[in-house]
C-alpha cells in the first residue's frame, strides 16, 4: 500500500518516480502517453538539479492550466515528489521543476531521449 510506502521514504534520498507511484499499470501507461504528447512537445530545455529536474516549456495557449492539473494529479500519486510550476524562466517560458527524484530514473531518460535532461 502507497501510504506505508510513503512513510518509509527518505525525504533527503532522490527516487525513481516509478518505485513510488501508485497508479496502476494501465493509469501509468496513460498518463506518460499524456505527458509525451502533451508537455514533451513543449519542452525547449530539460536539466538535471541536485535531487530532480527542471523543465523549461515554451509557453502557448492553454499550456500553464495543464501543467497545473497534470502537477495537482502528479500530486496525488506521487507520495514524497514535489511537482512545481516556478516562475524566473521568463515570458515565453513555463518552468516545472519535479524534486526529490533521480534525475538518472529511466522514466526521464524514456521522456527526453537516451541522455535524459541536460
Amino acid at each position: 500500500m502507497l501510504s506505508s510506502m510513503s512513510d518509509t521514504i527518505d525525504p533527503g534520498r532522490a527516487v525513481d518516480p516509478l518505485g513510488v507511484c501508485s497508479l496502476s499499470a494501465d493509469a501509468l501507461s496513460l498518463r506518460l502517453r499524456w505527458v509525451r504528447e502533451e508537455i514533451q512537445p513543449h519542452v525547449v530545455r530539460a536539466e538535471r538539479l541536485g535531487r530532480g529536474i527542471a523543465l523549461d516549456l515554451h509557453a502557448s495557449p492553454g499550456l500553464e492550466a495543464r501543467i497545473d492539473a497534470w502537477i495537482e494529479l502528479e500530486r496525488a500519486c506521487c507520495a514524497g515528489i514535489d511537482f512545481a510550476r516556478v516562475s524566473g524562466g521568463g515570458p515565453d517560458v513555463v518552468r516545472i521543476e519535479i524534486r526529490g527524484v533521480d534525475p538518472e530514473a529511466p522514466v526521464f531518460r524514456d521522456w527526453f531521449g537516451s541522455g535524459g535532461p541536460a
